[in-house]
Formats: structure tokens, sequence, C-alpha cells
């Protein structure tokens, strides 16, 4: 018995009132629920029928590999990993991670956009720099911004910071997004 599922049966339970459909046309859009027309919480088979031609990767953390897909769109790249031995076709995808220059983010903004634009349109919310210079905003808690900007190796490995501390023309490196909330992340 073969069973098929909608892309809508796999999405979170949870809502976001300003999410809009996935979509595949112009910047591709980022949010909590989508990365251009890939749904987050889409199973593997279910992302390879919307977006043909991904490929099978390796994601190496700190003490394991985990088996993931990378999905290269125009000027975007989406790399997926499941916390698994192997990558498991009917299950959606554990962590996200995009990087490239062809997106908007919520709100229409340009993942291009200086740092100072970004924090004042998302106001509060919290700097890790355990492994890197990290940003969760209490409006998107499922989109983690990692930073670039002169200097950062300074600010590495101080723990939780204030966001005044990363300068106004720091750039958006990468966005993860976990499917599960981060432990300790809360505003």
């Amino acid at each position: 018995m073969v069973v098929l599922a909608s892309v809508s049966s796999v999405l979170p339970l949870r809502r976001f009132p300003h999410q809009k459909p996935c979509a595949n046309s112009g910047a591709f859009r980022i949010t909590e629920a989508c990365i251009g027309p890939l749904p987050v919480r889409a199973t593997v088979s279910q992302l390879r029928a919307i977006r043909a031609g991904s490929r099978d990767s390796l994601h190496y953390g700190e003490n394991d590999a985990y088996p993931g897909v990378v999905f290269h769109l125009v000027g975007l790249n989406a790399f997926g990993w499941q916390y698994n031995d192997s990558l498991q076709t009917n299950a959606p995808i554990d962590t996200w991670v995009v990087k490239g220059r062809n997106a908007t983010l919520p709100e229409g903004i340009p993942i291009t956009a200086e740092w100072s634009m970004v924090q004042q349109k998302y106001g509060q919310g919290i700097v890790d720099t355990e492994d890197g210079i990290a940003v969760m905003f209490c409006r998107f808690p499922s989109l983690i911004f990692e930073l670039t900007f002169d200097g950062a190796r300074r600010l590495e490995g101080s723990g939780r910071i204030d966001m005044s501390r990363i300068p106004p023309d720091a750039h958006i490196a990468s966005i993860t997004i976990p499917v599960e909330p981060m432990a300790g992340w809360n505003c």
C-alpha cells in the first residue's frame, strides 16, 4: 500500500500569522516556514518533488556526521540535515542552514541588508557568541542569524551579549532554521 501525504500535513502545528504560502518567484523568501519554494517541515521526498536537482550531503557536528540534502537555488543554497544515521526520505529535515544573496527575510528585508536595518525592523533578541555570532529575534524564534563583521572574533566566546555590541554594518552570513526550538533561547 502506498500512502501519499500532502505537504500541508507535515507543516508545524504552530501557525505563523505573518506567514504567506511558500513561493518561487523573484528573490526567494526565507521565513520560519519556507525557504523559497521549500516548506521547512516537508519530508525529503516532498522537497525533492518540489525542487528536483538536490544532492545528498553530510553535516559534520562536534562528534558525529549527519545525513543531509542540499538544494541549489539561484543565488541561494539551502542545506538541511537529519539527526539520523541515514537520510530518511519519509521524514522532514531537522535543521536547515541557508546561505546566499538572493533572498528576502520576513517583512521584505533583503538578506544583504546591513545589520542596523535588520535590528531596527525586528527589535529585541538574544545574541550568543559561543560559536560565532548568532542572533535570534523574539519575533522570529525559528530564525537564527549568523553574522559576519570586522572584529567578530573579539566577541566570540563572550557568551550572551547585548545586541548593541554588534556594529551597524554587520551582515548576515547564514540563517539557521531549527525545526525544534533551541534550548535556552527564550525571550
